[in-house]
């Protein structure tokens, strides 16, 4: 979950192993963008809604895992060689009202190899009261789509990944997603993404009602909260209706209490590959799906390494699964 420097210690679930990805800075009235040209924008209808589904399947992680003075294309390379794959989707998180006015190391590798963006942005929560840091979000998010754009970068965009009570109550997401939600999908689909850690009561709520204002519904889900807590994504496919599901985070575990056995990684991904299997069966689209390789820093929990410096036992397993997995979903969307 997290990517907010938070620990949960009801569950030990860390938090923070994503907020060290991307800081960014506020963009200013200076390096304000321009208006696209039409021929940006036409190049643009091939990425926002009305096309068929992109689903991918791909990873997360930032350079900690890696051998010192790693990049991010030798990563990205690491990864495909080890897992025989090709990544495909890549998650990209952003800060409290962070927002990018140039392409970082990591866009820039998205760009180089052609990876989607799985982007989460956090706007300033529109109250009625602080309208003129509303506007300046709303600008600076829309300069960012427009300089993805301008990049030819694929993208999906999230507003609060792993939305919950941590961050505000399902009213005031419901005004976030009416207010900076059509803008967005003016440029990029807007994808909704759940914690999967959470039971459905909890998460439902956020997208209940506002399925219009949508276009994929995505939840983050580990085999601990799937084999503890019997988390599963048959509410997500039941929320989504007709609109893609995906995974936006898979993994072993997110607390150092848990290590899965074989059995129960395979129970988990097959779970995971059986629903979405179903969807193709049913004639219902199906979204991406990204593996978290991580920790993201020493102090994290979990164990959930495959690639890179000091892999988890189980990683073999792992990546034998992930690509199955791989496989069949880049399958559903070919």
């Amino acid at each position: 979950m997290g990517r907010m420097d938070t620990i949960d210690s009801s569950t030990t679930r860390q938090m923070s192993r994503r907020a060290v990805l991307i800081g960014g800075a506020a963009l200013g009235a200076a390096g304000a963008a321009g208006v696209l040209t039409r021929g940006q924008l036409a190049a643009a209808r091939a990425l926002i809604p009305g096309g068929p589904p992109k689903a991918r399947v791909g990873a997360t992680f930032d350079l900690f895992p890696f051998a010192p003075a790693t990049t991010f294309p030798e990563a990205i390379r690491e990864w495909n060689a080890k897992t025989r794959t090709q990544m495909r989707c890549m998650r990209v998180y952003f800060q409290d009202r962070k927002f990018p006015t140039a392409l970082d190391p990591q866009l820039k590798a998205i760009k180089q190899f052609g990876i989607q963006a799985l982007v989460s942005f956090r706007p300033v929560i529109p109250t009625g009261t602080n309208q003129a840091e509303v506007k300046a979000d709303f600008q600076h998010l829309q300069n960012a789509l427009k300089l993805f754009l301008r990049n030819g970068l694929d993208a999906q965009i999230c507003l609060y990944h792993e939305i919950g009570p941590r961050d505000m109550i399902p009213s005031q997401y419901h005004t976030v997603v009416k207010h900076y939600g059509p803008m967005v999908r003016t440029f990029y689909p807007l994808v909704w993404n759940a914690p999967g850690f959470q039971p459905p009561s909890v998460w439902k709520p956020y997208g209940e009602g506002i399925q219009d204002l949508l276009n994929d519904f995505t939840i983050d889900l580990y085999c601990d909260d799937f084999i503890k807590h019997h988390r599963k994504l048959d509410p997500m496919i039941q929320l989504a209706g007709d609109k893609p599901v995906g995974v936006w985070e898979i993994g072993n575990t997110n607390t150092d209490r848990f290590k899965p056995t074989p059995t129960q990684l395979r129970q988990y991904f097959g779970h995971i590959r059986s629903r979405l299997a179903e969807r193709e069966a049913s004639h219902l689209p199906v979204g991406s799906v990204t593996y978290f390789n991580g920790p993201s820093k020493a102090s994290e929990g979990g164990g959930n390494e495959i690639v890179g410096t000091h892999p988890v036992s189980e990683a073999p397993l792992d990546i034998a699964l992930y690509r199955g997995l791989y496989d069949a979903v880049n399958q559903v969307s070919s």
